[in-house]
């Protein structure tokens, strides 16, 4: 990996960290419920991608708030870019898990859905969001553009 990565590229938008673990934590179980109720999975790529492209929208995050709030937790925030990219991945993998189980392709069913469950683990139990760590690096190669807000030019008093 290059050396020039940034931990986080910076999104000047923030989320709360501890709502963000527990909506890995909701997916987790929501993709071990797929694997016995697959009907799920429906709902789980609604809620990936109003994760990553309407966020407020989103009944998991909406609950993850109030169970936060509730639980008296202090906010943590965190740049939300990471986090929503990671929920692009979350999206288009539990896509791939939708049609591989239609179409009855079983190893890259297992396969897509041992990574899910492998990366909402990770995110949620360790604190490892592989998704965030994909984001960096594509934002250092220049594949993703960083949301950066443009310097603002200070006004000169008149005399």
């Amino acid at each position: 990996m290059p050396k020039n990565i940034p931990a986080c590229p910076i999104s000047f938008k923030k989320i709360d960290e501890n709502v963000a673990r527990l909506n890995c934590l909701a997916s987790l179980f929501l993709v071990i419920a797929g694997w016995l109720y697959p009907a799920i999975w429906l709902f789980l790529i609604v809620s990936f991608f109003l994760r990553a492209y309407a966020i407020e929208l989103s009944p998991v995050y909406r609950l993850n708030q109030i169970i936060i709030r509730v639980a008296g937790i202090k906010p943590y925030m965190i740049d939300r870019a990471p986090k929503l990219f990671a929920a692009k991945i979350g999206l288009f993998m539990t896509i791939l898990v939708y049609a591989f189980y239609y179409l009855g392709f079983q190893i890259p069913l297992i396969l897509t859905v041992g990574f899910l469950v492998g990366a909402t683990f990770s995110a949620s139990f360790l604190n490892y969001c592989l998704g965030c760590k994909f984001y960096a690096l594509f934002a250092s190669l220049g594949l993703i553009k960083l949301h950066t807000p443009k310097p603002v030019k200070k006004k000169r008093k008149r005399k």
